[in-house]
């Protein structure tokens, strides 16, 4: 995704709203399955010391 202008955060809501990894590089093919891997294990490293309370339905 280097040289382009496109988010790991835009990638990451496109798989989030059900996108496929197929789909995504089909409407973007300067999108590799290595930048999708990486991006996601970024993301996976950038939110790793965040807790949020899951709250319960009554």
């Amino acid at each position: 995704m280097r040289g382009h202008r496109f988010t790991v955060e835009h990638l990451l809501r496109l798989v989030g709203s059900g996108w496929t990894l197929e789909q995504i590089q089909e409407d973007f093919p300067f999108i590799e399955a290595a930048d999708i891997q990486q991006a996601i294990a970024y993301a996976s490293f950038a939110v790793r010391e965040y807790h949020l309370p899951v709250q319960q339905s009554a």
